[in-house]
């Protein structure tokens, strides 16, 4: 009976859904809700033609998962081919079967083991209208997310010295419980070293909590998977029993306990980890079970490119069909008027607009940081944004940016339409303890260039 009292329980992983259900243990392989395939029929089009494009949605976790959100992004694009008389309206791709963003039904098992369900989404898109000749390549990305919560269960065992040492005298073995895995894309881990030997009223001892992404997505915070600044994050809430209490009062340890939660770092593939040491606040009498739970509270989202992408060739004509009147033929780009030199340049980009997220270390290399994203909502043009100006460096350029040259600079994302938020490409290798200045503006394809706005963004030490 004391071999069973003084058994190791190890973690049980108990997993409750918000958004949708799912969870993981120590044996979670990240089952998750994910885009299984997204292709389109047709991948060489003529301006103006129409595909279809399909994505199929897959629940591979072990609990039903409601409010299930799929998005169609990246196909948002304006001309960049100075001097063709392409119109900024002509060469945006259209949707005219399906939405941009749509809710979709439930996503669920059948039965524990049973292979998961799939869920089709489609969409009929019309290619932007380019000019004669003029070829582009376009890329959609599908985006499915949704909202989770995994609860860690905890059960450790307490005994007192003297009869710890009593049945070690005696050579008997301690028994050790194996773990009950379950499927989600995040995996909590509550490790003790046991069994806790208790000498006083007080006895202290280490506990880690520790959270791993396993799925091939992104956690997020908040309702919206594009909020840059929530992404790779979760909220986490660890509640004690009774007898037993955090020893920090300061700290992440104490801001997870159950008056509060703590919101951590958790990009794709990596792990959070906390070490908390933890005090009896009462007597022991020969063992006891005391159950501590982890909560986890996150969005989670994964995307999927196209298999192939869609290249689309212009033409020189377009067949138009006005409401009420006959069918004409007007020139590709032309708008119906003649094409003149464009001299205006691109408004500036709204600081409220302008996003910077948190530089976080990079545990890949050594002492160095890195950026996830910065984002900001695309400004008007008269013929349309083509590109932006993205530097990144110690030094402050001036306002009218004329030390730009010869500053760092990144790649710049792909212009959308006005109105829509641009994300740009992690930015690495920076210096611990360090102020980087990041400067955008946007351009047009007759190359006027845009006002500059400049925030800065520190790193830390690692």
């Amino acid at each position: 009976m004391r071999l069973a009292l003084l058994g190791i329980i190890l973690a049980v992983i108990v997993s409750g859904c918000s958004d949708t259900g799912g969870g993981s243990s120590g044996g979670s392989t990240g089952g998750s809700v994910a885009i299984k395939s997204f292709s389109a029929d047709e991948t060489a089009l003529q301006g103006n033609d129409r595909a279809s494009l399909s994505a199929e949605i897959v629940n591979t976790g072990d609990s039903k998962a409601t409010s299930v959100k799929i998005q169609l992004l990246d196909l948002d694009v304006v001309c960049a081919q100075p001097g063709t008389g392409c119109d900024a309206t002509e060469t945006q791709w259209g949707i005219t079967t399906g939405k941009k963003s749509d809710t979709i039904s439930d996503l669920r098992i059948n039965t524990p083991g049973e292979e998961a369900i799939p869920k089709q989404y489609s969409w009929r898109v019309q290619a932007p209208k380019l000019p004669a000749n003029l070829k582009q390549s376009y890329q959609a990305t599908a985006r499915v997310s949704f909202g989770y919560s995994t609860t860690a269960v905890k059960q450790i065992k307490l005994v007192t010295l003297s009869e710890y040492q009593r049945l070690k005298t005696q050579g008997q073995t301690l028994p050790v419980t194996t773990s009950q895995p379950s499927n989600g894309p995040l995996k909590i881990d509550v490790r003790v070293s046991e069994p806790v030997r208790i000498e006083d009223s007080s006895t202290t001892f280490m506990m880690v909590v520790e959270a791993t992404n396993l799925a091939n997505g992104n956690t997020f915070l908040g309702a919206d998977p594009n909020d840059v600044t929530q992404w790779n994050r979760a909220s986490l809430k660890v509640t004690m029993p009774t007898g037993l209490a955090m020893v920090d009062t300061t700290g992440d340890c104490a801001s997870i306990v159950s008056a509060g939660s703590l919101a951590v770092d958790l990009s794709k593939g990596k792990s959070y980890k906390i070490a908390c040491e933890v005090k009896t606040t009462s007597n022991v009498v020969v063992s006891i079970d005391k159950t501590v739970s982890v909560k986890a509270d996150y969005g989670y989202f994964a995307d999927a490119k196209l298999s192939q992408a869609m290249e689309v060739t212009g033409k020189a004509s377009y067949v138009v069909v006005a409401p009420g009147q006959t069918t004409t033929t007007v020139a590709a780009g032309s708008g119906g008027a003649t094409p003149t030199t464009d001299t205006e340049a691109p408004a500036a980009i709204s600081s409220a607009t302008f996003s910077i997220s948190p530089a976080i270390r990079d545990t890949n290399t050594n002492g160095k940081f890195i950026v996830p994203s910065i984002s900001f909502v695309q400004p008007s043009d008269n013929t349309g944004v083509a590109s932006f100006d993205i530097i990144v460096d110690k030094t402050q350029p001036t306002s009218d940016c004329g030390n730009c040259a010869a500053l760092a600079r990144i790649t710049s994302p792909a212009a959308k339409s006005t109105g829509d938020v641009i994300v740009t490409g992690q930015i690495n290798n920076l210096d611990q303890q360090s102020t980087y200045y990041v400067t955008v503006r946007a351009k047009d394809a007759a190359g006027n260039v845009g006002p500059v706005i400049t925030k800065s963004v520190q790193t830390g030490q690692y």
